[in-house]
């Protein structure tokens, strides 16, 4: 394990821990989540290291990597996330300005998305650190899956679009993943992606008990302010910030079986969090990002 001593974007060492948290999907582990006063990042301590992340993905009960369903939740969750799949479709294309293009999906898990944007007419090309996962995306879709090196050594080739659907918070150096974005798309290319907004009503409603905290998994936890300067830092920019409200009520849900609260509350907490968001503040539960470069800066 890496006890945190500084704030990898700043390097400050003044870090104020916010709250200990609990990993409830695999090993019960305590972890703490420590925040740099001045970017705003959160830093999950300590981190695991590589060969120590296998053991928290390996539960039956973490979601993106299963192949059945199990549950009416597990059904639910692969109802919307398909509903999803049709909503980023649309905001690819109008982001974008292309109905069709060269994409890249990092984070693809078992490469459901990446699967409906081929079949959508897309030349798809996708990343992930998960061996089984890339097994199963290129047995079941037929997909091109890379490594996680072999994303690192992608030379002479350019993407219209990518993509990071809940990923950037579990990678374990952040930078350099968008540096990489930054060197493989277009000039006029969208780097699209989603995380965890921990300045959202239902997380600070459930604090330490929030699931999208999921410790040790997400290594990293985002605000706005954070995104905007992990971007700057690789010379792009936050052209657009979009909720997901679904999320609210998911996270809500999962956080209050972690207080054990009821199922009334989770709803209740999911529709206040989206209400304040959609009227107040535009601090949904996850938010996406349209990264783009910029061009000013670069000439």
């Amino acid at each position: 394990m890496i006890k945190i001593k500084h704030c990898f974007l700043c390097e400050n060492i003044n870090l104020n821990k916010i709250f200990s948290a609990i990993d409830y999907i695999a090993t019960k582990e305590k972890f703490d989540i420590l925040e740099c006063p001045k970017c705003e990042i959160r830093i999950t301590s300590p981190l695991p290291k590589k060969n120590q992340l296998k053991k928290y993905y390996e539960s039956k009960n973490y979601r993106p990597h299963k192949k059945k369903t199990y549950s009416i939740i597990d059904l639910l969750y692969n109802i919307i996330r398909k509903y999803m799949f049709f909503k980023k479709r649309k905001l690819i294309e109008k982001h974008s300005h292309l109905k069709k293009g060269k994409i890249l999906d990092i984070g693809c898990g078992t490469g459901e998305f990446a699967s409906f944007m081929k079949n959508s007419g897309w030349d798809v090309v996708c990343v992930d650190s998960s061996n089984e996962a890339r097994s199963i995306a290129m047995q079941r879709f037929n997909l091109k899956v890379l490594n996680i090196d072999q994303f690192f050594d992608l030379k002479n080739i350019r993407f219209d679009v990518i993509t990071m659907w809940h990923t950037l918070e579990h990678v374990d150096k952040p930078i350099e993943y968008i540096n990489k974005v930054n060197k493989i798309l277009n000039d006029d290319g969208k780097f699209i992606f989603a995380v965890p907004n921990y300045e959202s009503f239902d997380s600070k409603f459930f604090g330490k008990y929030w699931a999208a905290n999921d410790v040790p998994r997400h290594l990293y936890h985002y605000s706005k302010k954070s995104v905007k300067k992990i971007l700057k830092k690789s010379n792009l920019l936050v052209s657009n910030i979009i909720g997901l409200p679904f999320d609210a009520y998911y996270v809500s849900y999962l956080s209050s079986r972690y207080k054990k609260t009821s199922l009334l509350n989770s709803l209740l907490v999911g529709f206040i969090s989206n209400f304040k968001a959609k009227y107040t503040n535009n601090m949904y539960s996850s938010l996406i990002y349209i990264g783009k470069k910029n061009m000013i800066e670069r000439e």
